[in-house]
């Protein structure tokens, strides 16, 4: 599949449809921890605005997957991990950032009320699952990466629950 294709023209661009997470999936061939990512942060995103312990259940849920796939890419390149700092040190994280990808998860996050921290979960997967190929010594930092803007938002909602119970 030629994935840069679908990110510049989108079909649900194209037909002004709603974007369903089955379809997302389909669409970048994800692997099952990382297609319950994506459902997990779907429903997330569209439980009963008042349902903040469904939500943070959700959230937990795809950390726990998201976390399940991390460790196997870190025992898979045990002998061959990086430091975190070479994604940000390296101008193909510059460029990654001019990408479309950013626009995909924009368009993910815009369509499903994603917050900042989940739109950066959907970008790090995405960028995972094109890159991975040509850089496989990268892909623990970018699930790790992913990871970290998960947990900030289950840190987000823990702290509104704890607000609410008060």
């Amino acid at each position: 599949m030629n994935h840069l294709r679908v990110i510049l023209n989108p079909i649900y661009c194209a037909q002004s449809q709603p974007i369903q997470p089955i379809d997302f999936i389909k669409r970048w061939s994800f692997c099952h921890d990382l297609s319950q990512v994506i459902i997990y942060l779907e429903r997330a995103a569209h439980a009963h605005c008042d349902d903040h312990e469904g939500r943070l259940h959700a959230l937990k849920t795809a950390q726990g997957y998201l976390f399940n796939k991390h460790i196997s890419e870190c025992i898979n390149l045990s002998l061959r991990r990086t430091h975190d700092s070479i994604l940000y040190d390296s101008p193909l994280f510059q460029k990654m950032r001019a990408s479309p990808f950013p626009m995909m998860a924009e368009a993910i996050a815009k369509e499903w009320g994603l917050s900042n921290h989940l739109k950066e979960v959907v970008f790090y997967i995405t960028v995972y699952k094109n890159f991975y190929p040509l850089f496989p010594y990268m892909r623990p930092v970018f699930l790790k990466q992913a990871l970290k803007h998960l947990q900030r938002e289950i840190s987000a909602k823990e702290q509104i629950i704890s607000i609410s119970t008060d």
